[in-house]
């Protein structure tokens, strides 16, 4: 059997003259786990091969029938799954979204039941197969038990997080963090092995200190995203405003740092801070070297709805406000409610001065 194609190797460091960020996009390299084939019996009808409109996720050529999310009768091509490869990207609509979810850029396949990477699951999509997959044997991570680490806000609830039964090997999908190496103490709920493990560079960038970089979830990069804008062959999105950390190399998720070697570091182990990614003035979404940026659902959600920056108006621009079309009514009530105003004191004053005739006369007296 073919071993999974396409697994990344450890990048070549090169010195690097210009600044750049302290990590860079890059895979760390597991141990390989064979594909297999999806082992189904390819479809004959020519027609359905080429018609999209019958639930035909495949396009064209041979292929073969399985299900979708709702459970419904779908088309997918015949070499599915046989392969490390981002097969969302070509049989899920959402993938073709501006914002696609995580899921769509992970590369998965099938492999042996006996495949012991600890994510290898058995897939729903061949009913009355025994085909599982896995996303560590492509050097990639499982988004949906990864992020849904995040929600949790309690160990109680992050502990006991286990995997479901469609996993090969039981056990625990989240760790509980108090990220104790780190001198900003935080309480977090992170995916399996993917712990902010408190590996930190106290570096210091021109005349600003940046502490404790990488020991903790943090949108480090954000500071210098303006100045690094301007760096030749920059490519500037959404990843200089997530949260990040530094993790071990066993993390599924984790990259290799270019500029620091021997570290590395995950998005994916830390939940963003929503505000900030709505307020990021790079929205394209990417990595740091182009490639396609890893978003959780809030993530998305947040997104698609960015915040509206704060104007602010000066003195000269609220007092021309007050003379806008739609405001020629505050000058005509304006006058009225002074005069209301100055009418009700004076009949107060008036009535004190009636109730109390002689204060005048005891003040001196």
């Amino acid at each position: 059997m073919p071993f999974c194609e396409g697994v990344r190797r450890p990048p070549i460091i090169r010195k690097m003259n210009h600044h750049k960020p302290h990590h860079s996009m890059f895979s760390a390299d597991p141990a390989q786990c064979p594909c297999i084939s999806n082992g189904q019996t390819v479809v004959k009808d020519g027609f359905l091969a080429d018609d999209s409109a019958k639930g035909n996720m495949a396009g064209s050529g041979e292929i073969i029938a399985g299900l979708d999310n709702n459970g419904s009768k779908v088309y997918y091509p015949a070499n599915y799954g046989s392969s490390c490869h981002a097969w969302d990207t070509i049989t899920d609509p959402e993938c073709k979204k501006t914002l696609p979810p995580a899921y769509c850029s992970t590369r998965w396949c099938f492999v042996d039941p006996q495949c012991e990477k600890p994510d290898t699951q058995k897939t729903w999509r061949f009913p009355g197969s025994e085909l599982y997959y896995s996303y560590e044997a492509c050097g990639s991570f499982d988004p949906f038990s990864s992020y849904k680490c995040h929600k949790h806000d309690s160990r109680q609830e992050c502990t006991t997080d286990l995997k479901g039964e469609a996993y090969r090997k039981n056990g625990p999908s989240c760790e509980w963090n108090v990220a104790a190496n780190s001198s900003h103490a935080e309480h977090v709920c992170q995916p399996e092995r993917c712990k902010c493990n408190g590996d930190f560079l106290s570096v210091t960038e021109g005349d600003e200190k940046m502490g404790d970089y990488g020991s903790m979830c943090f949108s480090w990069d954000q500071k210098k995203c303006k100045e690094w804008q301007h760096e030749p062959g920059a490519k500037m999105g959404i990843w200089c405003c997530q949260s990040w950390c530094y993790v071990d190399a066993s993390c599924p998720s984790a990259q290799v740092s270019v500029s620091k070697p021997g570290l590395y570091y995950s998005y994916v182990a830390c939940k963003d801070n929503l505000n900030e990614l709505q307020q990021c003035p790079w929205r394209e979404t990417i990595g740091w070297q182009g490639s396609p940026a890893l978003l959780s659902e809030p993530a998305r959600k947040a997104l698609k709805h960015p915040a509206k920056p704060k104007k602010t108006q000066s003195w000269s621009e609220w007092w021309n406000s007050l003379f806008d079309e739609d405001k020629k009514l505050l000058w005509i009530w304006i006058p009225i409610a002074c005069a209301v105003f100055v009418a009700v004191i004076a009949i107060l004053l008036c009535c004190c001065c009636k109730s109390n005739p002689q204060s005048e006369t005891n003040v001196f007296a």
